[in-house]
């Protein structure tokens, strides 16, 4: 893994870095730390424009799936990652408690 570091930007060993994938794999989005809530909806929208490619191809024959695509509806969107409490001492904040 060390040798993929550089050429993909990872220089911080301390944040989690993402990155989206096409089916060429090449990198058609990359974020690290904590995303803004354009970055998560660019994100998204990108997520959104390569499943369309896929489902596309996969309508037209050009690409058979090894395994039926199952695209996650139930997952949540940008603003609801971006709205959920990060700790503990948020979560109960946002309940209207106090921390300890």
């Amino acid at each position: 893994m060390e040798y993929l570091r550089d050429p993909l930007g990872m220089t911080n060993s301390k944040v989690g870095y993402v990155y989206l994938i096409d089916e060429n794999l090449r990198v058609r989005w990359g974020g690290c730390a904590d995303a803004t809530l354009a970055e998560a909806q660019s994100l998204e929208s990108c997520t959104g424009v390569l499943l369309k490619r896929l489902e596309d191809a996969i309508a037209n024959g050009r690409m058979q799936p090894e395994e039926p695509v199952e695209l996650h509806s139930d997952l949540p969107v940008a603003e609801e990652v971006l709205s959920a409490p990060t700790s503990e001492s948020e979560a109960t904040q946002q309940k209207g408690g106090m921390t300890p």
